[in-house]
Parts: C-alpha cells; structure tokens; sequence
C-alpha cells in the first residue's frame, strides 16, 4: 500500500515538473551547479598534496582580486540584458556590457603596469608581482562569461547554463593537477582557473554563433547609447549594491575577526561555508530563472508576485524539515565529516542555520529591485543592512557576550532584518505595479 502510494506520489511530482518550464529550468540549472560544486571536494585532497599552502595564499590572493573587479567590471549592465521586451535590444546591451569589461580589463593592465609593483609592495605578499598582469586576463573572462551567461538566460540556453558551470569547474580542477604535475607553483592554480574560465566562454560562444548570430546585425553604436541611457540605472545604483552585497560575507569575516582568535575564526567561517551550499546550489539558481521568467512577464504587465510568493512558500516547505534536522545533529554531523576538530564548528552551524535558512528563502526577492528598476532605494536599505550587520557583532563582542552569545545575537537580528526585507520590498513592487 505504502509503495503504490509513494509510486503515485512520485509520478505526480514527475508530471508536475514536466509541465512546469519553471521547474524545468531550476532543476537543469542546480543540478549543474551541484555537480560543479562536487568537482571541486574531489579534486581537493590531490590538489592539495600538489600545492603548498603558501602557493594557495597567492592564489586566493588572485581569486579575490578577480571577484572585486570582475563583479562590476561590465559596470552590471548584463544584469539588464533580460530586462528588454525585444532581442535587439538586448544584443545591444550585450555589446555594451562586453565593450565595457574589454576596457576595464586594459585600464586594470595598465594600472597594474604602472604602479602594480608600488601596491603590492604594501602588502606583506610581495611574491604576487610575479602574478599580476593574469589579473586582467581573469577580469576579462569573467565579465565575458557574465554577460553571455544573462544572454543565455534571456534566451532560455538553460542546459548551456548548467553544462558551463560543469565545464569550468571540471575545466579548472583538470587543469590545476596537470599544472601541479608541471610543478608550475601557484601559477598552475591561476593557470587552473583561466583555463575553466576559457572552456566556459567558448561553449557560450559556440552556442551565440549557432542560434545568435542573426541578431550581430542589429548592433549600432546609436542603439548602445541607447541602451546604456534607458538602463542607465546599474552602473549608477547597481554597481555600489554590488560591492555592498560582497561586504555581506567578506566584510563579515573581518568584523568577526576583531572578537575572535585565529581557530574560532577558522571554525565559524567553515560553518558560515557548508551554510552557504544550498544557498549557492539551489537558491542562486532559483533567482537566475525567476529573474528572467519574471522580467518578460512583468514587461507584458503580467503580476509577477503571484509566483514569488508561490516559489518563496515552496522553498520553505521543501527545506524546513531539513533545517529542523540540521539543528539537531550539525555538530555530529561536522564531526562525522570534517574529523573531531570540526565539532565545534557544527554547533556554530547550528546557530547560524535559521539565518541562512531565511536568506535562502528570500533568496529570489533580490532581483525584484531591478525588475521594476528601484535599484536606488535597494542599495539604501542595504547600506543599512550592513551597518545593522556590523552593529549585531560589534555591541555583543564589546559587551563579552562570548562566541555562542556573539552569533546567537547576530542571527536574530539578521533574521528579522532580511524578512523586513521581503516584505519591504513586495511593498515597493505592489506600489510600482499599481501604476502600470
């Protein structure tokens, strides 16, 4: 009775899901960041035997340097080629975004060519001048692979999608443990990650010439202008969210740094890490579709609410009773996984769970914002997010409220902060969409 039940059960999900082109874009899309993200835990235990720690310092060096600039570096105007109701539009803002990481890259090498060598002789990682001038070329691949990845979500290439996050990570662990062999140092980690970068864009390039091309011939510099005057907004308002948005995780790492020693440090950033899987996984994908399903709807006048809040309803109930699980047995579960030294590091987990669990429900409200072009009052509340973010550390660790203490306070107000969040803005699209 029970198997003919939970057979039912499953043909109905199936069904549901091949009737949903919703559905159908998430799940080609988490699971080709799931198994992206498996890649790189396989490869790890090789790399590093091949690479000492001090080689992977210069690397991570690299990767930030490339994350800082990369993000902004097309000035966010990718983020707007879904936004147009017509495709030659959007091609030209694909062009725009392209133009303007192509210059961002040559202003980078030039900089770095001037005056690298004085910068990071601040720094007490003098090793990385050996280094430097792959920085524009990692910018560079970035921002080309961020402006066709939102082409390729305008125009539904959802297997593409998944297939180059697969790509690249299998593309950079390969090439990292070929150039570990070569003994080529921490060369062969940047080399590693060019490399992913590079078999990345050529498949999204490859699929730009065999359904795309057509549209090249609507690109004019008259219609670029355009483009960048109507969505003129990103770089204005979106490129400062952007970096905001970056302080969340990096800047919360520093302000949790001024109460903690080195090995607590360690510990609550692991469990801050594993927290953040399913939100990379699942949520980030869910975002990615909504935002380009809910772009052309709310461009037809089409309530675009209505499905959020379905989506944000079924993403709590489909995760809640792993939450519920999680806070019971993280710290055995960290234990069992991560070795004894890292139980600890679960009860932290099981502290910061609820937050994560609310940011990750939340999840695709964030791209609301830039559906009905209110960008500024957005990056306003999350200036104030990140001063509330920093005050939830700083007033309990000045008060000695101890570790548990310090994280317990920090997740309730962030908590309360990120649903203000969501209901704030479903309140400023209501107003807006009032007015259509």
């Amino acid at each position: 009775m029970y198997f003919c039940l939970s057979m039912n059960l499953n043909f109905q999900v199936i069904n549901r899901i091949k009737q949903s082109e919703f559905l159908q874009h998430v799940l080609t899309l988490v699971s080709g960041s799931s198994i992206a993200m498996l890649i790189p835990f396989a490869a790890e235990p090789v790399l590093s035997r091949m690479f000492t720690p001090a080689e992977f310092g210069i690397f991570e060096i690299y990767a930030a340097l490339i994350v800082m600039i990369g993000s902004v570096a097309t000035a966010r105007y990718e983020m707007a080629i879904v936004l147009p109701a017509e495709d030659h539009n959007a091609v030209n803002l694909l062009s725009l975004s392209l133009g303007i990481v192509l210059a961002i890259s040559i202003l980078t090498y030039l900089v770095l060519l001037f005056w690298g060598e004085q910068l990071i002789n601040l720094s007490e990682h003098k090793d990385f001048v050996n280094y430097m001038f792959y920085v524009p070329v990692g910018v560079l691949l970035l921002g080309v692979n961020r402006s066709l990845l939102y082409w390729s979500l305008r125009r539904k290439y959802m297997k593409i999608i998944g297939l180059t996050k697969v790509t690249e990570s299998a593309g950079k662990a390969g090439s990292s443990i070929l150039f570990g062999i070569m003994k080529l140092s921490s060369l062969g980690l940047i080399l590693g990650q060019i490399a992913g970068q590079i078999f990345s864009a050529v498949l999204f390039i490859l699929r730009f010439l065999k359904s795309d091309l057509k549209h090249i011939k609507s690109i004019s510099g008259k219609q670029i202008a355009s483009q960048a005057k109507t969505y003129s907004e990103f770089p204005r308002i979106n490129v400062l969210l952007t970096i905001t948005e970056m302080m969340q995780i990096s800047g919360l790492i520093f302000v949790f740094s001024l109460f903690f020693d080195s090995s607590t440090l360690g510990e609550v950033s692991k469990s801050i890490r594993i927290l953040l899987i399913p939100l990379t996984v699942i949520s980030t994908s869910v975002a990615q579709v909504f935002y380009q399903k809910a772009s052309k709807e709310f461009a037809e006048g089409i309530d675009i609410s209505v499905n959020l809040k379905k989506i944000v309803k079924s993403m709590v109930l489909f995760s809640t009773p792993g939450l519920i699980l999680f806070m019971f047995i993280s710290p055995w579960l960290f234990g069992f996984v991560l070795g004894k030294q890292w139980i600890v590091a679960g009860e932290y987990a099981r502290i910061l769970a609820l937050w994560i669990f609310v940011k990750f429900v939340t999840g695709p409200v964030t791209v609301i914002p830039m559906i009905i072009n209110k960008q500024r009052k957005y990056f306003v509340l999350n200036l104030m997010g990140n001063l509330i973010l920093i005050l939830s550390i700083v007033i309990p660790g000045t008060l000695h409220l101890g570790v548990s203490g310090i994280l317990t306070v920090f997740s309730v107000i962030q908590v309360f902060f990120l649903i203000f969040l969501y209901f704030w803005v479903l309140s400023i699209y209501n107003s807006t969409f009032k007015t259509i």
